[in-house]
């Protein structure tokens, strides 16, 4: 079974993630303006979301980003993965022990709109620690895997432009326990 926070990398504030997305139920959601605000369906089953973030301080961390990424809009209740994720970055000391979720959040990149949804949840994030952005390279791996597809062509990608960063993936318990090690040469490359 795969652990649910998997932190590769050094000691960096900085790097590449990749959120295991649990959808319950087949989704239509309207993803902000992306093909100008367009439904778009969300098959039920797993999802991955490629994302990075490179500020070295502030709201916009690595740390801050992921536990974002583990929030709704009140009233909604917040991931059950959250706290596990909280706890995983301070240990880490990817944050300090004063940092805390935000209590809410507006919706602003792609995935933010399916995270929002409440049949929708967190299963797994995988933490790539480095100074290089490697988003593109992640994202191009796992496009190139049979057992994954685009949800919609660029969705997800609005800072990589040609490519998809939200992936639909039809794959068994193996493929998920391996995924850290793929990625984890990526970041040996780079």
């Amino acid at each position: 079974m795969n652990q649910p926070i998997t932190i590769l990398g050094d000691n960096e504030p900085t790097g590449t993630y990749i959120l295991r997305i649990a959808v319950a139920g087949d989704l239509r959601i309207q993803f902000g303006r992306f093909r100008q605000g367009m439904l778009i369906r969300v098959p039920q089953g797993d999802v991955i979301y490629v994302g990075s973030a490179m500020a070295r301080s502030g709201s916009m961390t690595l740390a801050r980003r992921l536990l974002r990424h583990a929030t709704r809009r009140p009233p909604k209740p917040s991931h059950r993965l959250r706290p596990v994720l909280l706890d995983a970055v301070h240990t880490a000391a990817m944050a300090s022990k004063e940092t805390q979720p935000p209590a809410g959040k507006k919706l602003f990149w792609n995935v933010d709109y399916l995270m929002d949804e409440e049949d929708v949840q967190l299963r797994q994030v995988i933490i790539l620690r480095s100074p290089v952005r490697l988003e593109d390279e992640v994202a191009a791996l796992l496009l190139a895997d049979p057992v994954c597809r685009p949800i919609a062509s660029g969705l997800g990608a609005h800072d990589c432009p040609g490519s998809t960063h939200l992936l639909q993936v039809r794959a068994h318990g193996s493929w998920w326990d391996s995924l850290p090690e793929r990625i984890n040469k990526l970041l040996s490359e780079a």
